[in-house]
This record gives structure tokens, C-alpha cells and sequence, in this order.
């Protein structure tokens, strides 16, 4: 008896119908690599924002908890008028240690809770990094927190990069956001308003000038056009996100 086998032959991709789907995955991956890039943006604006408010309140809740501000004095000067930090674990007066009660904080501040919370991570980015006795505090995008505080915690900063007073605010921080650029400068003679002397009468006219000049406060005065663009998405403890 004789036997015969049937081969069938199974039919795969062609060239062009590999190219078509590889031009497909490659148009779609061109659409959402913007969309998931401003998604891990926003959230690290967020993040960030959120650092900068937390490390203003903590600030207020160690200095009515113990009366002082959370800072080495034997690392600042006690003479300067702003106290400017960075919080990078060597120009920090040991401000990180003792907002997270370290071992090196307990020591310093005589403290026995956290004033922050953060995750810890094992690079300098996005947390609280710790390396020996050296602990710092990382934005998003791998850049220490700035922290100005006046002194005797009464009266208002000015902001670092305007001219405008921060109404009843004597401690702010900021980011430098997602350039990793803009920092302040000047920060020891701080800008304030100029009051105005031997006012005339105001007209109406004078006074739709005034409102349009408070509607539109000066914006970085002093400050070169690669600053102004470095400074435009810093994150701030004292603005509003547009999250």
C-alpha cells in the first residue's frame, strides 16, 4: 500500500510587511516619547514643588518646637544679614542632618523627630543621599535645594531673582529645575522696593499707570537673557506650578 504525505508549506512575513510594521511601531513610539516625556516632566515639577513647600513648613514647625532655626551656627555667620544654604551636605550647616534627624542631627540639634520626609537613595538625585557623615538633599534632576532664612525669622525676604518682596515669608527654597541652571546672585544685598519721596498728587492717570506696574512687576531685573531663560522653570516654594 502506498502512502503519500501532504507538506504544507506555512506562509511568514514579507520584507515589505516587516518594513510596514516596523514603520508603524517607529511612528508610534515618535507620538508617545513626547507625551511620556512631559509626563515624568510634570511629575518631577510636581516632586520637586512639593520638596521646596515641605522644607519651609519644616522650618517653621522646628522653630516653634524648639525656638531657634535648623542650622549649625557654628557653621554660619552669625553677622549675615540672609542665611543662604545649599542643600548639598557641605554648604548646608548641617541643616540637612538635623531636618532628618540623623545621627549627626541628634547630635547638633538635640532633636528626636524628622522635620522632612524623603525617600533615600543611593545617588545624588531625587532624595535624601547619605555617604558617611555627609547627607544631602537632591531635586529631581540631581541638583541641591537653595534655602534662604533671615536670621531672627521675623520680617520678609526678597525674591532672589526679582525685585519684589515675599510678603511675610522669612524662609523660601527653589529648585533649579530642569536645566539645572539659574541660580540667584546678589544674595547678599537683597532687593527691596524703593519707596518714593515727595509724591505728587496722584491723577487718574497716574494711578492706571501704578495698577498696570503692579499687574506687571519687573521681571528678573539685572539679569542677562541666558539667565532670564535658565531662571523661567526653576521651582520655587513660594510660586504656584502650573500643575
Amino acid at each position: 500500500m502506498k502512502m503519500t504525505f501532504s507538506h504544507q508549506l506555512k506562509k511568514g512575513f514579507t520584507l515589505v510587511e516587516l518594513l510596514v510594521v516596523i514603520a508603524i511601531m517607529a511612528a508610534l513610539a515618535g507620538v508617545s516619547y513626547p507625551i511620556i516625556t512631559s509626563m515624568i516632566e510634570n511629575s518631577n515639577i510636581t516632586a520637586a514643588n512639593k520638596v521646596c513647600k515641605d522644607i519651609v513648613s519644616g522650618v517653621q514647625g522646628f522653630k516653634d518646637d524648639n525656638g531657634d532655626l535648623p542650622i549649625n551656627w557654628d557653621k554660619v555667620d552669625e553677622n549675615a544679614q540672609i542665611i543662604v544654604l545649599t542643600t548639598d551636605g557641605e554648604n548646608d550647616a548641617d541643616f540637612t542632618h538635623i531636618m532628618f534627624n540623623t545621627e549627626v542631627g541628634k547630635e547638633v540639634a538635640n532633636t528626636n523627630k524628622p522635620y522632612i520626609k524623603a525617600d533615600t537613595v543611593e545617588d545624588k538625585m531625587g532624595g535624601l543621599y547619605e555617604e558617611g557623615e555627609t547627607a544631602g538633599l537632591y531635586d529631581p534632576w540631581g541638583e541641591p535645594y537653595y534655602i534662604f532664612m533671615l536670621p531672627d525669622a521675623e520680617g520678609s525676604l526678597t525674591d532672589p531673582f526679582t525685585n519684589t518682596v515675599l510678603r511675610n515669608q522669612w524662609c523660601i527654597a527653589y529648585s533649579t529645575g530642569t536645566d539645572r541652571a539659574g541660580k540667584h546672585h546678589d544674595v547678599d544685598q537683597p532687593r527691596a522696593k524703593t519707596s518714593k519721596t515727595n509724591k505728587k498728587k496722584s491723577t487718574k492717570k497716574d494711578k492706571k499707570k501704578d495698577k498696570d506696574e503692579e499687574e506687571t512687576p519687573l521681571r528678573y531685573p539685572d539679569y542677562t537673557e541666558e539667565e532670564q531663560e535658565s531662571i523661567s522653570d526653576n521651582v520655587y516654594s513660594w510660586k504656584k506650578t502650573d500643575d
